[in-house]
Protein backbone atom coordinates (compact mmCIF):
# COMPACT_ATOMS: atom_id res chain seq x y z
CA UNK A 1 0.00 0.00 0.00
CA UNK A 2 2.73 2.24 1.33
CA UNK A 3 4.82 1.89 -2.38
CA UNK A 4 1.63 1.97 -4.18
CA UNK A 5 0.87 5.85 -2.88
CA UNK A 6 4.53 6.62 -3.61
CA UNK A 7 4.39 4.98 -6.90
CA UNK A 8 0.93 7.15 -7.74
CA UNK A 9 0.93 10.18 -6.16
CA UNK A 10 3.77 12.00 -8.86
CA UNK A 11 1.87 10.13 -11.80
CA UNK A 12 -1.00 12.48 -10.21
CA UNK A 13 1.14 15.65 -9.59
CA UNK A 14 2.70 14.92 -13.23
CA UNK A 15 -0.88 14.93 -14.57
CA UNK A 16 -1.88 17.91 -12.80
CA UNK A 17 1.22 19.61 -13.76
CA UNK A 18 0.69 18.65 -17.30
CA UNK A 19 -2.48 20.11 -17.39
CA UNK A 20 -1.40 23.25 -15.58
CA UNK A 21 1.34 23.92 -18.08
CA UNK A 22 -1.55 23.55 -21.07
CA UNK A 23 -3.93 25.84 -18.90
CA UNK A 24 -1.02 28.45 -18.80
CA UNK A 25 -0.28 28.24 -22.66
CA UNK A 26 -4.02 28.56 -22.95
CA UNK A 27 -3.86 31.90 -21.53
CA UNK A 28 -0.78 32.29 -22.39
CA UNK A 29 -2.72 32.52 -26.17
CA UNK A 30 -5.70 34.14 -25.39
CA UNK A 31 -4.04 37.08 -23.74
CA UNK A 32 -1.91 37.50 -27.00
CA UNK A 33 -5.14 37.37 -29.08
CA UNK A 34 -6.67 40.15 -26.96
CA UNK A 35 -2.89 41.94 -26.88
CA UNK A 36 -2.95 42.09 -30.73
CA UNK A 37 -6.91 42.79 -31.20
CA UNK A 38 -6.46 45.65 -29.20
CA UNK A 39 -3.68 47.02 -31.03
CA UNK A 40 -5.36 46.46 -34.09
CA UNK A 41 -8.31 48.23 -33.03
CA UNK A 42 -6.39 51.26 -31.32
CA UNK A 43 -4.11 51.76 -34.25
CA UNK A 44 -7.11 51.11 -36.64
CA UNK A 45 -8.59 54.39 -34.49
CA UNK A 46 -5.03 56.12 -34.96
CA UNK A 47 -5.00 55.28 -38.49
CA UNK A 48 -8.88 57.03 -39.10
CA UNK A 49 -7.42 59.95 -36.71
CA UNK A 50 -4.41 60.08 -39.00
CA UNK A 51 -6.23 60.77 -41.98
CA UNK A 52 -8.92 63.19 -40.31
CA UNK A 53 -5.71 65.01 -39.24
CA UNK A 54 -4.48 65.15 -42.52
CA UNK A 55 -8.02 66.49 -43.98
CA UNK A 56 -7.84 69.01 -40.91
CA UNK A 57 -4.38 70.07 -41.74
CA UNK A 58 -5.02 70.86 -45.31
CA UNK A 59 -8.33 73.04 -44.91
CA UNK A 60 -6.82 74.86 -42.14
CA UNK A 61 -3.49 75.05 -43.96
CA UNK A 62 -5.01 76.19 -46.95
CA UNK A 63 -7.90 78.32 -45.41
CA UNK A 64 -5.72 80.38 -43.11
CA UNK A 65 -2.30 79.89 -44.98
CA UNK A 66 1.05 80.60 -42.92
CA UNK A 67 0.40 83.51 -40.67
CA UNK A 68 -3.07 82.18 -39.70
CA UNK A 69 -1.51 78.69 -38.95
CA UNK A 70 0.91 80.46 -36.61
CA UNK A 71 -1.26 82.07 -34.59
CA UNK A 72 -3.41 79.06 -34.56
CA UNK A 73 -1.18 77.23 -33.26
CA UNK A 74 0.61 79.35 -30.83
CA UNK A 75 -2.82 79.60 -29.30
CA UNK A 76 -3.47 75.81 -29.07
CA UNK A 77 0.67 75.17 -27.78
CA UNK A 78 0.31 77.95 -24.98
CA UNK A 79 -3.10 76.01 -23.90
CA UNK A 80 -1.08 72.97 -24.28
CA UNK A 81 1.67 74.26 -21.67
CA UNK A 82 -0.23 75.28 -19.29
CA UNK A 83 -2.20 71.32 -20.04
CA UNK A 84 1.71 69.85 -19.63
CA UNK A 85 2.42 71.75 -16.00
CA UNK A 86 -0.91 71.81 -14.64
CA UNK A 87 -1.22 67.76 -15.18
CA UNK A 88 1.50 67.17 -12.73
CA UNK A 89 1.94 63.79 -14.72
CA UNK A 90 -0.65 62.23 -12.29
CA UNK A 91 -1.85 60.24 -15.52
CA UNK A 92 1.14 58.03 -15.61
CA UNK A 93 1.12 58.01 -11.99
CA UNK A 94 -2.45 56.55 -12.31
CA UNK A 95 -0.56 53.49 -14.13
CA UNK A 96 1.94 52.96 -11.45
CA UNK A 97 -0.70 53.10 -8.77
CA UNK A 98 -2.58 50.65 -10.90
CA UNK A 99 0.34 48.30 -11.22
CA UNK A 100 1.27 48.46 -7.61
CA UNK A 101 -2.66 47.77 -5.85
CA UNK A 102 -3.43 44.77 -8.69
CA UNK A 103 -6.33 42.92 -7.24
CA UNK A 104 -7.36 46.28 -4.93
CA UNK A 105 -10.38 48.59 -5.31
CA UNK A 106 -8.56 50.78 -6.39
CA UNK A 107 -10.73 53.12 -8.71
CA UNK A 108 -12.78 54.77 -7.05
CA UNK A 109 -10.87 56.74 -4.80
CA UNK A 110 -8.54 57.54 -7.78
CA UNK A 111 -11.50 58.60 -10.09
CA UNK A 112 -12.38 60.84 -7.27
CA UNK A 113 -9.43 62.29 -6.75
CA UNK A 114 -8.48 63.19 -10.13
CA UNK A 115 -11.50 64.81 -10.80
CA UNK A 116 -10.87 66.93 -8.05
CA UNK A 117 -7.47 67.78 -9.13
CA UNK A 118 -8.90 68.41 -12.53
CA UNK A 119 -11.17 71.56 -11.04
CA UNK A 120 -7.71 72.97 -9.31
CA UNK A 121 -6.01 72.61 -11.79
CA UNK A 122 -8.07 74.23 -14.04
CA UNK A 123 -8.93 76.73 -11.81
CA UNK A 124 -5.20 77.89 -11.14
CA UNK A 125 -4.01 78.13 -15.17
CA UNK A 126 -7.01 80.33 -15.75
CA UNK A 127 -5.59 82.75 -12.69
CA UNK A 128 -2.28 82.42 -14.10
CA UNK A 129 -3.04 83.14 -17.63
CA UNK A 130 -5.30 86.00 -16.38
CA UNK A 131 -1.84 87.64 -14.44
CA UNK A 132 0.39 86.65 -17.42
CA UNK A 133 -1.89 89.14 -19.67
CA UNK A 134 -2.45 91.49 -17.90
CA UNK A 135 1.06 92.25 -16.24
CA UNK A 136 2.62 92.22 -19.66
CA UNK A 137 -0.43 93.62 -21.56
CA UNK A 138 -0.67 90.63 -23.64
CA UNK A 139 2.95 90.94 -24.92
CA UNK A 140 3.57 87.92 -23.90
CA UNK A 141 1.07 86.23 -26.48
CA UNK A 142 2.57 87.83 -28.87
CA UNK A 143 0.04 88.60 -31.63
CA UNK A 144 -2.68 86.76 -30.17
CA UNK A 145 -5.92 88.00 -29.29
CA UNK A 146 -7.37 88.19 -25.93
CA UNK A 147 -10.66 86.32 -27.82
CA UNK A 148 -9.03 83.93 -29.16
CA UNK A 149 -6.67 83.35 -26.06
CA UNK A 150 -10.36 82.72 -24.20
CA UNK A 151 -11.57 80.45 -26.35
CA UNK A 152 -8.07 78.03 -26.24
CA UNK A 153 -8.11 78.02 -22.83
CA UNK A 154 -11.72 77.16 -22.57
CA UNK A 155 -9.97 73.56 -23.71
CA UNK A 156 -8.09 73.52 -20.20
CA UNK A 157 -9.86 71.38 -18.02
CA UNK A 158 -10.90 68.62 -20.86
CA UNK A 159 -7.23 68.57 -21.85
CA UNK A 160 -6.36 67.84 -18.92
CA UNK A 161 -9.20 64.79 -18.14
CA UNK A 162 -8.14 63.70 -21.17
CA UNK A 163 -4.74 62.40 -19.70
CA UNK A 164 -6.36 61.38 -16.37
CA UNK A 165 -9.38 59.76 -17.98
CA UNK A 166 -7.11 57.75 -20.57
CA UNK A 167 -4.91 56.54 -18.29
CA UNK A 168 -7.79 55.43 -15.93
CA UNK A 169 -9.34 53.47 -19.33
CA UNK A 170 -6.00 51.74 -20.01
CA UNK A 171 -5.44 50.52 -16.99
CA UNK A 172 -8.55 49.02 -16.39
CA UNK A 173 -7.85 47.60 -20.08
CA UNK A 174 -10.73 49.97 -21.23
CA UNK A 175 -8.73 51.47 -24.12
CA UNK A 176 -11.25 50.85 -26.59
CA UNK A 177 -13.47 53.42 -24.66
CA UNK A 178 -11.40 56.00 -25.77
CA UNK A 179 -10.68 55.02 -29.05
CA UNK A 180 -14.12 55.03 -30.12
CA UNK A 181 -14.53 58.79 -28.54
CA UNK A 182 -11.88 59.74 -30.72
CA UNK A 183 -13.45 58.38 -33.85
CA UNK A 184 -16.13 60.21 -33.30
CA UNK A 185 -14.95 63.76 -32.50
CA UNK A 186 -12.42 63.72 -35.67
CA UNK A 187 -15.24 62.67 -37.60
CA UNK A 188 -17.14 65.52 -36.25
CA UNK A 189 -14.60 68.22 -36.69
CA UNK A 190 -14.06 67.34 -40.64
CA UNK A 191 -17.75 67.89 -40.71
CA UNK A 192 -17.89 70.79 -38.92
CA UNK A 193 -14.75 72.40 -40.46
CA UNK A 194 -16.43 71.73 -43.40
CA UNK A 195 -18.98 74.00 -42.60
CA UNK A 196 -16.93 76.19 -41.42
CA UNK A 197 -14.99 76.58 -44.24
CA UNK A 198 -18.12 77.50 -46.27
CA UNK A 199 -19.78 80.04 -44.68
CA UNK A 200 -15.91 81.70 -44.60
CA UNK A 201 -15.45 81.66 -40.66
CA UNK A 202 -11.79 82.71 -38.79
CA UNK A 203 -9.45 81.59 -36.59
CA UNK A 204 -12.07 81.48 -33.58
CA UNK A 205 -14.14 78.92 -35.44
CA UNK A 206 -11.44 76.47 -35.72
CA UNK A 207 -10.45 76.74 -32.32
CA UNK A 208 -14.49 76.07 -31.34
CA UNK A 209 -14.11 73.03 -33.13
CA UNK A 210 -10.81 72.30 -31.66
CA UNK A 211 -12.99 72.72 -28.49
CA UNK A 212 -15.84 70.64 -29.04
CA UNK A 213 -13.98 67.73 -30.36
CA UNK A 214 -11.95 68.12 -26.96
CA UNK A 215 -14.65 68.16 -25.21
CA UNK A 216 -15.67 64.86 -26.63
CA UNK A 217 -12.78 62.65 -26.70
CA UNK A 218 -12.41 64.02 -22.42
CA UNK A 219 -16.19 63.17 -21.57
CA UNK A 220 -16.60 59.55 -23.11
CA UNK A 221 -14.98 57.40 -20.60
CA UNK A 222 -16.46 58.76 -17.97
CA UNK A 223 -19.67 56.79 -17.37
CA UNK A 224 -17.10 53.19 -18.51
CA UNK A 225 -15.13 55.05 -14.90
CA UNK A 226 -17.99 55.43 -13.04
CA UNK A 227 -19.21 51.86 -13.68
CA UNK A 228 -16.23 50.15 -13.02
CA UNK A 229 -15.82 52.21 -10.05
CA UNK A 230 -18.97 50.73 -8.49
CA UNK A 231 -18.66 52.71 -4.64
CA UNK A 232 -18.79 55.77 -3.96
CA UNK A 233 -16.43 58.49 -6.07
CA UNK A 234 -15.37 61.04 -4.15
CA UNK A 235 -12.00 62.36 -3.29
CA UNK A 236 -9.38 60.76 -0.35
CA UNK A 237 -7.21 62.73 1.43
CA UNK A 238 -4.58 59.89 1.38
CA UNK A 239 -4.90 59.12 -2.43
CA UNK A 240 -4.89 62.44 -3.33
CA UNK A 241 -1.17 62.68 -1.18
CA UNK A 242 -0.10 59.35 -2.93
CA UNK A 243 -0.37 60.03 -6.28
CA UNK A 244 1.05 64.29 -6.18
CA UNK A 245 4.37 62.53 -4.38
CA UNK A 246 4.37 60.33 -7.61
CA UNK A 247 3.48 63.47 -9.62
CA UNK A 248 6.30 65.11 -8.06
CA UNK A 249 9.04 62.73 -8.85
CA UNK A 250 8.02 62.21 -12.73
CA UNK A 251 6.55 65.70 -13.60
CA UNK A 252 9.98 67.20 -14.66
CA UNK A 253 9.74 64.15 -17.53
CA UNK A 254 6.26 65.53 -19.09
CA UNK A 255 7.74 68.80 -18.54
CA UNK A 256 11.17 67.97 -20.46
CA UNK A 257 8.77 66.19 -22.75
CA UNK A 258 7.01 69.52 -24.12
CA UNK A 259 10.19 71.03 -24.12
CA UNK A 260 11.21 69.16 -26.59
CA UNK A 261 8.45 68.72 -28.76
CA UNK A 262 6.51 71.85 -28.23
CA UNK A 263 8.65 74.92 -26.92
CA UNK A 264 10.35 75.86 -29.86
CA UNK A 265 6.89 77.15 -31.97
CA UNK A 266 6.82 79.31 -28.87
CA UNK A 267 10.33 80.18 -29.21
CA UNK A 268 10.09 80.76 -33.24
CA UNK A 269 7.34 82.80 -32.73
CA UNK A 270 8.80 85.03 -30.08
CA UNK A 271 11.29 85.69 -32.41
CA UNK A 272 10.12 85.32 -36.11
CA UNK A 273 6.92 86.08 -35.86
CA UNK A 274 3.68 84.15 -37.00
CA UNK A 275 4.38 83.28 -40.47
CA UNK A 276 7.85 81.02 -39.83
CA UNK A 277 5.71 79.51 -36.66
CA UNK A 278 3.55 78.71 -39.72
CA UNK A 279 5.54 76.13 -41.54
CA UNK A 280 7.41 75.11 -38.41
CA UNK A 281 4.12 73.84 -36.96
CA UNK A 282 2.82 72.06 -40.58
CA UNK A 283 6.37 70.60 -40.68
CA UNK A 284 6.14 69.35 -37.01
CA UNK A 285 2.42 68.36 -37.31
CA UNK A 286 3.14 66.14 -40.63
CA UNK A 287 5.81 64.41 -38.79
CA UNK A 288 3.10 63.64 -35.39
CA UNK A 289 1.06 62.37 -38.10
CA UNK A 290 3.54 60.13 -38.99
CA UNK A 291 4.41 58.66 -35.61
CA UNK A 292 1.02 58.32 -34.67
CA UNK A 293 1.04 54.12 -34.55
CA UNK A 294 3.77 54.02 -32.15
CA UNK A 295 1.76 56.42 -30.29
CA UNK A 296 -1.36 53.90 -30.42
CA UNK A 297 1.58 51.14 -29.64
CA UNK A 298 2.40 52.52 -26.63
CA UNK A 299 -1.27 52.91 -25.22
CA UNK A 300 -1.71 49.82 -25.49
CA UNK A 301 1.43 48.43 -23.62
CA UNK A 302 0.54 51.27 -20.94
CA UNK A 303 -2.27 48.86 -19.97
CA UNK A 304 0.30 46.00 -20.78
CA UNK A 305 2.45 46.78 -18.22
CA UNK A 306 0.07 47.56 -15.58
CA UNK A 307 -1.95 43.95 -16.38
CA UNK A 308 0.91 42.27 -16.07
CA UNK A 309 3.67 43.71 -14.49
CA UNK A 310 6.57 45.30 -16.88
CA UNK A 311 8.98 42.01 -16.65
CA UNK A 312 6.50 39.93 -18.09
CA UNK A 313 4.82 42.99 -20.51
CA UNK A 314 8.64 43.40 -22.10
CA UNK A 315 8.62 40.15 -23.69
CA UNK A 316 5.70 41.99 -26.32
CA UNK A 317 7.07 45.28 -25.87
CA UNK A 318 10.71 44.03 -27.39
CA UNK A 319 8.70 42.91 -30.32
CA UNK A 320 6.69 46.24 -30.75
CA UNK A 321 9.80 48.38 -30.57
CA UNK A 322 12.09 46.22 -33.15
CA UNK A 323 9.33 45.97 -35.58
CA UNK A 324 8.22 49.62 -35.61
CA UNK A 325 11.75 51.41 -35.37
CA UNK A 326 12.30 49.25 -38.57
CA UNK A 327 8.98 50.61 -40.07
CA UNK A 328 9.78 54.13 -39.07
CA UNK A 329 12.90 54.24 -40.86
CA UNK A 330 11.46 53.01 -43.96
CA UNK A 331 8.31 55.62 -43.67
CA UNK A 332 10.73 58.31 -43.28
CA UNK A 333 12.98 57.71 -45.86
CA UNK A 334 9.60 57.60 -48.23
CA UNK A 335 8.23 60.76 -46.82
CA UNK A 336 11.31 62.64 -47.23
CA UNK A 337 11.30 61.86 -51.24
CA UNK A 338 7.90 62.86 -51.03
CA UNK A 339 8.05 65.45 -49.24
CA UNK A 340 8.65 68.16 -52.08
CA UNK A 341 4.71 67.43 -53.56
CA UNK A 342 3.85 66.56 -49.89
CA UNK A 343 3.85 69.82 -49.08
CA UNK A 344 2.70 71.91 -51.33
CA UNK A 345 -0.30 69.43 -51.57
CA UNK A 346 -1.46 69.32 -48.00
CA UNK A 347 -1.05 73.24 -47.59
CA UNK A 348 -0.56 74.79 -50.79
CA UNK A 349 2.19 76.80 -52.77
CA UNK A 350 2.66 79.20 -50.06
CA UNK A 351 4.16 76.31 -47.83
CA UNK A 352 6.77 75.68 -50.31
CA UNK A 353 9.44 76.93 -47.06
CA UNK A 354 8.10 74.10 -44.70
CA UNK A 355 9.44 71.34 -46.90
CA UNK A 356 13.19 71.23 -45.89
CA UNK A 357 12.30 71.58 -42.28
CA UNK A 358 10.11 68.56 -43.33
CA UNK A 359 12.61 66.55 -44.34
CA UNK A 360 15.27 67.57 -41.59
CA UNK A 361 12.33 66.24 -38.62
CA UNK A 362 11.52 63.15 -40.19
CA UNK A 363 15.25 62.20 -38.59
CA UNK A 364 13.40 62.23 -35.29
CA UNK A 365 11.19 59.50 -36.11
CA UNK A 366 12.83 56.84 -34.73
CA UNK A 367 13.50 59.07 -31.62
CA UNK A 368 10.05 59.63 -31.31
CA UNK A 369 9.36 55.63 -31.50
CA UNK A 370 11.72 54.86 -29.19
CA UNK A 371 10.41 57.52 -26.24
CA UNK A 372 6.84 56.17 -27.13
CA UNK A 373 7.32 52.40 -26.71
CA UNK A 374 9.92 52.53 -23.66
CA UNK A 375 7.56 55.08 -21.70
CA UNK A 376 5.47 51.86 -20.26
CA UNK A 377 8.64 50.60 -18.87
CA UNK A 378 9.82 53.82 -17.27
CA UNK A 379 6.82 54.28 -15.52
CA UNK A 380 5.73 50.48 -14.71
CA UNK A 381 8.96 49.99 -12.83
CA UNK A 382 8.67 53.48 -10.82
CA UNK A 383 11.83 54.98 -12.42
CA UNK A 384 9.71 58.72 -12.14
CA UNK A 385 13.57 60.58 -10.48
CA UNK A 386 15.24 59.10 -13.49
CA UNK A 387 12.97 59.46 -16.46
CA UNK A 388 12.44 62.80 -15.30
CA UNK A 389 16.20 64.03 -14.75
CA UNK A 390 16.71 62.18 -18.07
CA UNK A 391 13.82 64.21 -20.35
CA UNK A 392 14.12 67.02 -18.32
CA UNK A 393 18.09 67.74 -19.13
CA UNK A 394 17.08 66.93 -23.03
CA UNK A 395 14.19 69.58 -22.63
CA UNK A 396 16.73 72.01 -21.18
CA UNK A 397 19.00 71.34 -23.66
CA UNK A 398 16.75 71.93 -26.86
CA UNK A 399 15.32 75.17 -25.25
CA UNK A 400 19.02 76.77 -24.83
CA UNK A 401 19.92 75.37 -28.00
CA UNK A 402 16.66 77.19 -29.80
CA UNK A 403 17.11 80.44 -27.73
CA UNK A 404 20.71 80.52 -29.36
CA UNK A 405 20.51 79.24 -32.63
CA UNK A 406 17.06 80.73 -33.57
CA UNK A 407 17.51 84.23 -33.43
CA UNK A 408 20.51 83.50 -36.08
CA UNK A 409 19.04 80.47 -38.35
CA UNK A 410 15.85 80.88 -37.96
CA UNK A 411 13.67 77.92 -37.58
CA UNK A 412 16.14 75.93 -38.74
CA UNK A 413 17.73 76.24 -35.32
CA UNK A 414 15.63 74.76 -33.51
CA UNK A 415 15.11 72.13 -36.76
CA UNK A 416 18.70 71.38 -35.66
CA UNK A 417 18.23 71.02 -31.93
CA UNK A 418 15.47 68.92 -32.06
CA UNK A 419 17.15 66.07 -34.50
CA UNK A 420 20.34 66.43 -31.90
CA UNK A 421 18.10 65.79 -29.06
CA UNK A 422 16.19 62.72 -30.43
CA UNK A 423 19.48 61.11 -31.26
CA UNK A 424 20.34 61.53 -27.68
CA UNK A 425 16.84 59.76 -26.77
CA UNK A 426 17.50 56.88 -29.00
CA UNK A 427 20.78 56.04 -26.88
CA UNK A 428 19.06 56.27 -23.54
CA UNK A 429 16.05 54.64 -24.31
CA UNK A 430 18.57 51.69 -25.93
CA UNK A 431 20.31 51.07 -23.03
CA UNK A 432 16.57 50.87 -21.10
CA UNK A 433 15.65 48.39 -23.62
CA UNK A 434 18.76 46.46 -22.86
CA UNK A 435 18.59 46.94 -18.86
CA UNK A 436 15.31 45.33 -19.45
CA UNK A 437 16.03 42.49 -21.67
CA UNK A 438 18.34 41.36 -18.81
CA UNK A 439 15.62 42.01 -15.92
CA UNK A 440 13.29 39.92 -18.22
CA UNK A 441 15.13 37.07 -18.57
CA UNK A 442 16.10 37.06 -14.47
CA UNK A 443 12.54 36.73 -14.04
CA UNK A 444 12.26 33.83 -16.60
CA UNK A 445 14.98 32.22 -14.94
CA UNK A 446 13.65 32.84 -11.33
CA UNK A 447 9.95 31.69 -12.31
CA UNK A 448 12.00 28.76 -14.29
CA UNK A 449 14.19 27.79 -11.51
CA UNK A 450 11.02 28.05 -8.90
CA UNK A 451 8.84 25.84 -10.99
CA UNK A 452 11.52 22.85 -11.43
CA UNK A 453 12.03 23.26 -7.49
CA UNK A 454 8.29 22.93 -6.85
CA UNK A 455 8.07 20.18 -8.92
CA UNK A 456 10.59 17.80 -7.00
CA UNK A 457 9.49 18.68 -4.03
CA UNK A 458 6.54 17.51 -4.75
CA UNK A 459 8.28 14.31 -6.41
CA UNK A 460 10.10 13.95 -3.26
CA UNK A 461 6.86 14.44 -0.84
Amino acid sequence: MGVHLRMSLPTGLQRNSRDQVAEMATQSSSSMRRFWFSVAHTSGARGYALVANMVILVITARWLGPEGRGILGATTTWVALFSTIGCLSLGQVTLYHAVQRRGEAWLAPVLGSLLFLTGVVTLLGWCVALILHWTTQGSVFNQISPGLLCIGFLMLPFMVWEQYGSSLLMAIDRLKVYNNAQLVAKTTSVAVLIAALALKLGIASVLVIALVSQIIVSVAGLRELFSRAGGVVRPRRETVRSLLLGGLKLHLNTVGTFFILSSNILIINWYCGPTETGYYQLALQLIGVLVMIPTAMSMVLYGRVAQLGPDVAWAEQREVLLLLSGGMMGAAVLAAIAGPWLIPLVGGPSFTPAIRPFQWLLLTTVGMTFSAIMGPQWIGRGLFWQASAITMTLGTLNVLASLVSVPRYGLYGAVWGMVATYALVVLINGLMAAWCEVRCRQHQSGLATFSTSSLGNARAA
